[in-house]
């Protein structure tokens, strides 16, 4: 297990940046979108703020500039859980379990700010750009 205390929306930014862009990185608006394909829903700002924070001091993704990289031990996580085949709800599951992310519950907020876990990378402008991106690539 790990020592950073991942949130149960860790995994599925996790996958959204590892499909969104495993070569070239993920963008936000990638990330947003892929997201969005995965859950149908939408990351909140402190999805993404708080879990970017736990994904690079985890080792599974590193930010230059605008664009976020999976790292090789996230992309070796990821070829583990596509051999097992099943969905892209089944393989957030699995790279859940991998990372020692907890599961769903009321009990944990993933939305609430913590200043102790905060990338600052990316604006809440910045997201609602890439919402609105999101919003009219969707119509």
């Amino acid at each position: 297990m790990t020592s950073i205390p991942y949130a149960c929306s860790d995994p599925w930014l996790l996958l959204s940046i590892l499909v969104a862009g495993a070569a070239d990185g993920a963008t936000l608006d990638g990330i947003i979108s892929v997201g969005d394909a995965i859950n149908h829903a939408i990351f909140t700002f402190h999805e993404i703020d708080g879990g970017l924070a736990r994904l690079v001091a985890g080792g599974l993704v590193r930010v230059e500039g605008a664009r976020v990289f999976p790292t090789d031990e996230a992309s070796r996580i990821f070829a583990r859980v596509q051999r097992q085949k099943g969905s892209m709800l089944t393989q957030m599951d699995a790279l859940r379990k991998k990372i020692g992310a907890p599961a769903w519950s009321t009990a944990h907020d993933p939305n609430q700010a913590d200043p102790a876990w905060s990338l600052a990378t990316f604006s809440t402008v910045d997201l609602d750009r890439a919402y609105t991106n999101h919003e009219r690539r969707s119509r």
